[in-house]
Parts: C-alpha cells; structure tokens; sequence
C-alpha cells in the first residue's frame, strides 16, 4: 500500500506527499541526532527473507535517501518498534508469523553511526505483536503483552542488559489494563504518559507514571473512539497526539490534539490526507511530522 507523510511547523498539517516505495505495513518514524529515521516493511517481504528497509532525511530541505535492506532473519510484524535510549538508535520485531500460529524468536537492531549498519541479535524479553518503549531519567521502559496473554506489562532497564521484573499495568491500582490496540507512550515533563485504549469505555485514556511504583489515576483523555494507535511527538512544548479519521463524508484526514500538562486543546482536523491506520510521528528542525498509510 501506499505510505504518505504530511509536515509542517505551525501543526498545521495540509499538505502530503508520497514515498517511493509501496509498504507492507505501517512505517515509523523517529528522529535521532536531527535525522529522521524511516523504518518499514517492504510491500511483500513479511516473512523470514527480510524486508525491513530503512531511509533517512537528513534535513527538512534534504529529500529522503534510497530504501537499504535491514536483515532481521525472523518474521516481520507489522509492529515493529523503534526507539532510542543512551544516545544510541534501535529497532525491534517480535517475530510473529501473519498467521501467528509459528513464530520466531524477537530481535533487536542496533544502528552504529560510522558504518550505518545494524547489528543484529535476539532479544530478550520475549512478547507477542507490538511493544512500545520511552526513555525516561536514564531508563528504559517497555510496554508489552507476554505470549499467551493480554494484559499489558511493563519493566525497565539501566543498561539493555540487566531488566527489572516484569509488572502489570493496573487500571485502578487493582484490575489489570488490557489495551484493545497498542498504546502510545512518551516521557513529557518528566513523567511517563501512557495513551490507551483499554475497551471498558469509548475513547482513549491518560495514565502517568514517575518510573518507580507511582501512577496516577487513569482518566479520560480523548473521548473519540479513534480505532488505531495514534503517535505521538513533543513539539513547540506541548505533547501532540495524532490520529488518522474518517470525515461525516466518507473522507479521512487527521486529527491533530495538543495537550499542556493540564488541558488538551480541540483536534485539528485536516482533510483531503487520505490517512487510514496507525499512525507515527517525529520530530526534525522544529517540524513536525507525521507517516500514515493512505490512497493507493
């Protein structure tokens, strides 16, 4: 399918504009270092042949580089997550089959920036579908759903090396949380800000968390009934959430929130974009932006 992406530095998203290539699944995008980092699965490569490709921008002047291969040696899911941690960039797949009835074990990419390649290996923690990581007061946290379960887990790490016991997500300090699609999560203001959808009630709900043992309540964050995981950026300040939509016409846009701390602003609804799934969003020189899939 076709895979678009809209930027701009007001927030203000109108216009879009096609990539090269066809995708299998939806892209994510992260930067690091001031580069922006494209990863996604060639249009029919998901099983163990590889297609993971990868393209860069170096700046938003700069036009995106040519796709190079990513050799995983496992299944690629439409999930895979890539984050940073410790000045260093990584890609992770979970080794699920398409039919997920034959899987392989999930593995981890390191990039190393003099050769711009990726060091491969397995990965140890071992989970199903997507998993969703942030940074936060030096820490690694990785939100996931263990095999044979739906229950949303959480652990962390100092070092890549060393992961504290895996814990449950609670909803209420009592009953655990499992999400109906992957959540989002990002460090802002010092605290985690975990974006879920948990199926009890329509919309998406808020829960922070200081890294240790302190969470605040779960409350209503967005009261729309969004289908796909939305993504999420800092940008002018201010956390913004992005979801694709579908217009009373039948059309799809997106819809952009932004949240203070406090309040949350009203969406800015684009049209016209075509946006459809999950979304992913970054953040280069002061622009913003924002990948979906779309049109063909």
């Amino acid at each position: 399918m076709k895979c678009w992406y809209t930027y701009s530095r007001s927030g203000i998203l109108s216009n879009q504009f096609s990539f090269s290539v066809n995708m299998e699944y939806p892209g994510k995008i992260i930067s690091h270092k001031g580069v922006l980092f494209l990863f996604y699965v060639a249009e029919g490569n998901g099983g163990t042949d590889g297609g993971a490709r990868l393209m860069t921008k170096v700046s938003v002047a700069d036009a995106w580089s040519d796709p190079v291969g990513i050799e995983f040696g496992t299944f690629l899911h439409e999930a895979m997550s890539v984050f940073t941690f410790k000045d260093k960039l990584y890609v992770l797949c979970s080794g699920d089959a398409p039919s997920y009835d034959l899987v392989t074990p999930p593995r981890l990419a390191e990039y190393d920036e003099l050769t711009g390649a990726f060091t491969v290996a397995n990965f140890s923690t071992d989970y199903r579908r997507g998993a969703s990581f942030v940074e936060n007061n030096g820490r690694l946290y990785m939100f996931y759903k263990a095999p044979g379960t739906t229950a949303l887990l959480w652990r962390s790490t100092g070092d890549m090396a060393t992961w504290s016991t895996p814990r449950s997500v609670k909803i209420d300090g009592v009953r655990d949380l499992h999400p109906a699609v992957e959540p989002a999560v990002i460090s802002y203001h010092g605290l985690i800000h975990l974006i879920v959808k948990s199926g009890t009630q329509p919309g998406w709900e808020l829960m922070r968390f200081d890294g240790e043992s302190a969470w605040a309540c779960t409350r209503t964050f967005i009261g729309k009934d969004h289908p796909s995981s939305p993504g999420v950026a800092i940008h002018n300040g201010l956390l913004k959430v992005a979801f694709s939509d579908t217009r009373p016409n039948g059309s799809r846009g997106l819809d952009l929130y932004a949240y203070d701390g406090n309040s949350l602003s009203s969406p800015e609804s684009s049209f016209e974009l075509g946006a459809q799934f999950q979304v992913s969003m970054a953040v280069q020189d002061d622009y913003l932006y924002v990948v979906y899939r779309g049109r063909s």
